[in-house]
């Protein structure tokens, strides 16, 4: 048998990543991969000890009210890797959680991949010292991050960014409107209120509202509510019962919701930047608890939250965040977009420089390959 890895992930995005790394490991080489994660690394073959559908939360006070599961889940954690000792470790972004567990692996002399850097170019920068000591290997997925590491002198090397793998793959949107009977003719907006529970309790409203808005102007509009497997259905069922408009729900599609989509209401997250490299003009949305988004105001020190605008370097779409994402706000831009067919090609060839600021495809092979020398070296 050949040697065991260990990969953590904490929430959907993650989840996506580190099951792309680890099918590239199996395909790779003869190797054990165990880890915490959930449906999309079972399905790559991992051997899950700790499911993360708990885990994915975000913001000060939701880490606190979710703070039993995450400490089960690092006890079973720092239990499986003092009895099994792994190759090599691998972390997937989730920072806080991720620090304690390199804190740990460290302890016991394990090796540490981080795979996808916390974003510590946005906020509380000293972490960067902590990461020097702590991680062997930094594998970054933004061009902008690798001065930075190697600056801390902590050895770090560009991969593609794994959304670019999906970009070649793309289903055909006329293919998917034809299946998913949608005319041609008619306008299609998308709706993606996150991948965690709290983020769909606090976005999921006022996307409706603003959904409900635009059907009133352009009885056409067909809205689509792309539902996130990590969160349960009930939770989506309990603001679409009151809407007063039809919106289908397309479970666990992402990619194709996005393809047949004229334009999106966004939460910032992953999913921004892949509407960005399918050039899906898009108005991003985000809130949080009044305490998190004051600390935040505090201490972020960048002037985007979309990845999209963070690597174009300029605001290419609209950010509305905290009170600013109200319906009436949001459905202003959508409406001059939808009206005004040039506003929207002008937002296409904005989007379309971007991936090529993010390398190649095959990210996660090539950060197969680094993870792989790393659990040589520990043989």
């Amino acid at each position: 048998m050949g040697p065991t890895i260990f990969i953590s992930t904490g929430e959907a995005s993650g989840d996506l990543h580190g099951a792309k790394v680890a099918a590239a490991l199996r395909r790779r080489a003869d190797c054990r991969v165990v880890g915490m994660g959930g449906v999309k690394m079972r399905a790559a073959g991992v051997e899950v000890i700790v499911d993360n559908a708990e885990l994915g939360v975000v913001g000060l006070w939701e880490v606190l009210a979710h703070g039993r599961a995450i400490w089960r889940a690092y006890r079973t954690v720092k239990a499986w890797l003092t009895a099994q000792r792994p190759d090599v470790v691998v972390l997937v972004d989730y920072p806080e959680f991720h620090f304690q567990v390199a804190r740990l692996a460290k302890r016991l002399g394990l090796r540490v991949v981080y795979y996808i850097s916390p974003q510590i170019w946005a906020w509380r920068r000293g972490r960067l010292r902590t990461l020097a000591r702590l991680v062997d290997q930094m594998i970054v997925i933004l061009p902008f991050e690798v001065e930075l590491y190697r600056s801390a002198g902590l050895p770090c090397v560009l991969v593609g960014h794994p959304l670019l793998d999906e970009l070649e793959s793309a289903p055909d949107r006329a293919a998917v409107r034809v299946a998913w009977g949608i005319p041609s003719s008619r306008p299609v907006l998308s709706l993606f209120p996150g991948s965690r529970v709290a983020e769909v309790r606090r976005h999921l409203p006022v996307m409706t509202a603003t959904a409900e808005r635009l059907a009133r102007q352009r009885p056409e509009l067909i809205v689509l509510l792309a539902e996130a497997a990590t969160v349960p259905a009930e939770e989506y069922d309990r603001y679409l019962r009151t809407a007063s408009i039809p919106i289908r729900i397309r479970r666990g599609e992402p990619t194709a919701t996005l393809a047949v989509s004229d334009a999106a209401l966004v939460a910032s997250g992953t999913i921004t930047l892949q509407a960005a490299l399918l050039q899906v003009p898009m108005v991003i949305i985000y809130k949080v608890a009044l305490l998190t988004w004051i600390i935040a105001r505090l201490l972020v020190r960048v002037p985007y939250a979309g990845l999209p605008n963070l690597i174009a370097g300029e605001g290419v779409v609209p950010e509305l965040l905290q009170s600013a994402a109200s319906p009436d706000a949001i459905s202003a831009v959508l409406a001059s977009w939808l009206e005004e067919p040039h506003r929207l090609e002008l937002v296409h060839k904005q989007l379309a420089g971007i991936s090529d600021r993010l390398g190649r495809p095959g990210g996660s092979v090539q950060a197969a390959e680094v993870i792989m020398q790393w659990a040589k070296r520990a043989a």
